[in-house]
């Protein structure tokens, strides 16, 4: 979610904000935010119908998974740039050190490093100096 759903208010219609890369459906979960809590039971009754359980988290970009996953990925090139390990070796320890089903090198692979830098892109208007990316990463997208 590049933008945060606030950014879209004033039509007064239920607004819900969830990540649609590859992988995040296939969870248990979905995670979304909702634009307003008056909604809640929209989403409740979407769920039933759907058979699919949401947790609602904050209305903010990224929401929480992609966000920690994106900057995970990229410190994984981070360290891939300044020689620390090869990316097989750092995808094999994030998942035994994690138990995460891919490593970060992986997880790129599937969602797409363009997504992965468009998100941190979105998350550097709100910090800068926190959200450099990775010119592996970069070069990848």
């Amino acid at each position: 979610m590049r933008y945060p759903l606030a950014a879209f208010a004033g039509t007064g219609a239920p607004l819900f904000g969830f990540c649609g890369w590859p992988g995040f459906f296939s969870r248990p979960s979905v995670e979304v935010s909702l634009l307003d809590q008056v909604h809640a039971a929209t989403l409740d009754r979407l769920a039933k119908e759907w058979n699919v359980s949401f947790l609602t988290v904050n209305d903010q970009i990224g929401l929480v998974s992609p966000r920690v996953l994106a900057m995970i990925i990229n410190e994984a090139h981070l360290a891939f740039d300044e020689g620390i390990a090869t990316r097989d070796d750092i995808d094999i320890a994030m998942k035994l050190g994690t138990g995460y089903p891919f490593g970060p090198f992986e997880w790129c692979d599937k969602i797409g490093a363009a997504r992965v830098v468009d998100l941190l892109q979105a998350l550097a208007t709100t910090q800068p100096n926190r959200y450099v990316i990775a010119q592996a990463l970069l070069a990848k997208a």
